[in-house]
């Protein structure tokens, strides 16, 4: 099944790359971690505006006041830069694409003969909904052990084989 499922995804290739973008940009949590950046942003620069009108030079109130304010954005710089550290880390499309394609080419020298090579570099896991469905989660983006992103199943296709004298047949998906 998953030689079958690999041998398709590298007939597909320039889908499956299309189907990751849309999916990777529908990613709820890169949605909401830019979100996010921008709301941290936001309240950086209403603080830094709060800022530039108090007037510290003589009042004590004010001094407090730029000093608490000054903390807040602060703490919002620090927030900030985790999140900006995910986004680079974590949730960077033309990094992952890149050895996405890579993996890729290095699939199709292979020319079928996948016997040295480690399907845990393609696929984060499988799961086995039942024994006539399985999917196979591209290692792509970040998710759960056994989150399944039904929005972006592709290239479905199906395996028959025989144990004691039954067929049966499994349908296998891609989720990206």
């Amino acid at each position: 099944m998953i030689i079958s499922q690999t041998n398709l995804l590298l007939k597909h290739k320039n889908d499956v790359l299309k189907t990751l973008e849309l999916a990777f940009f529908e990613d709820e949590v890169f949605i909401t971690l830019n979100q996010n950046k921008v709301a941290t942003e936001a309240k950086i620069t209403a603080l830094n505006e709060k800022i530039s009108v108090l007037d510290v030079t003589n009042d004590e109130f004010n001094k407090l006041v730029a000093k608490e304010i000054n903390e807040q954005i602060d703490e919002l710089r620090v927030k900030l830069a985790l999140i900006n550290n995910e986004l680079i880390v974590d949730y960077n499309f033309d990094l992952k694409m890149r050895s996405f394609k890579k993996l890729l080419i290095e699939l199709k020298e292979l020319n079928g003969n996948y016997d040295d090579f480690d399907f845990k570099r393609l696929y984060s896991n499988v799961v086995i909904n039942s024994r006539t469905n399985i999917i196979f989660n591209l290692n792509f983006r970040t998710i759960k052990h056994d989150e399944v992103l039904n929005e972006h199943l592709i290239l479905p296709t199906s395996t028959t084989f025989i144990i004691r004298k039954t067929t049966i047949e499994t349908f296998h998906n891609i989720s990206v």
